[in-house]
């Protein structure tokens, strides 16, 4: 079942016009933009993040109180592959689909899931971002403008069952930290995950990460935040599961949020071998996360 990747993913709010501004300032474009909800995209890619209030009757159930992520949108090659979706999802869950044409259901842990044939930009191969050539100043940035929506991160209680429903519709785990989470990639996805699965005592959000360019870029998008008022939380850091660079934000429309890039592509899934890190191995560099983002999850537990 070729599924491609993240193509969109839906928050409800409290505060609609506030998370529209970070998002903005975080450098998404704005599509749509009203008291009920706004939708802003990924430049060039066409991905999207979707804000609706938190009383709209149209998003699925909330998973925890508050601000929060509501659905995960996963983006589907064809028709012919959203039917083999439809085929293996209805043998267990409810499914419904909209006029046009998506999948709705419930997925583990209780999140909102939904299926759609993509409508964006779609990499097949890594993007070459070698440094500034020899007798060129580097290029730097006007401000931080992601390309790509990579990933997502979840916290359960039941870390197998979410993997194995995931595992029915194709991905593969590309590694794993001990006890505490397993990072899953879509069948189509070149990404080193689309999906972190946390361990923790009851289901939430964890984080989203946006992709940009180069270090120059993360370093720049966390400056014009933190100049804007936006909450830093942790990084810049390299990561050891996925290799990327990192820099995390408190996110209004819930949990927290990641610029990252220089991460792993994994092209050849013959050739890479998943490995299990110890929960203190994170980070090669950057220190162990704040307490705020490993609250009620078996990363805050001291290593032994």
């Amino acid at each position: 079942m070729p599924i491609v990747g993240l193509e969109a993913v839906r928050y409800g709010v409290d505060d609609v016009e506030l998370a529209a501004r970070f998002f903005s300032d975080f450098g998404l474009e704005t599509r749509e933009r009203g008291e009920a909800g706004a939708v802003l995209t990924v430049a060039g890619e066409g991905t999207r993040v979707e804000l609706r209030k938190m009383t709209d009757t149209s998003l699925p159930e909330a998973v925890e109180a508050g601000p929060t992520l509501r659905e995960i949108v996963w983006a589907v090659s064809d028709k012919h592959a959203l039917q083999q979706v439809a085929a293996e999802v209805t043998r267990d869950r409810k499914v419904t689909e909209d006029a046009e044409g998506r999948l709705h259901l419930i997925g583990p842990g209780g999140f909102g899931l939904a299926f759609e044939v993509t409508k964006a930009t779609r990499e097949t191969a890594p993007v070459d971002r070698s440094a500034h050539p020899a007798n060129e100043r580097a290029r730097g940035y006007e401000r931080a403008v992601p390309d790509h929506l990579g990933h997502l991160g979840v916290g359960t209680a039941n870390i197998e069952e979410m993997v194995d429903f995931y595992k029915r519709l194709g991905f593969t785990v590309s590694d794993m930290i001990r006890g505490a989470g397993v990072f899953i990639r879509a069948p189509g996805s070149i990404n080193h995950h689309n999906l972190f699965v946390s361990r923790r005592g009851a289901s939430s959000m964890q984080h989203l990460s946006l992709r940009v360019a180069d270090i120059d870029e993360l370093g720049l998008g966390m400056t014009q935040l933190m100049m804007k008022g936006w909450k830093h939380l942790w990084g810049p850091g390299r990561h050891r599961p996925g290799s990327d660079l990192f820099v995390f934000f408190r996110n209004p429309a819930g949990a927290t949020i990641e610029y990252h890039c220089d991460e792993d592509f994994i092209v050849d899934p013959t050739t890479w071998t998943p490995r299990e890190f110890e929960p203190q191995a994170l980070s090669h560099w950057g220190g162990p996360p704040p307490q705020e983002m490993t609250r009620g999850s078996a990363l805050a537990q001291k290593p032994t």
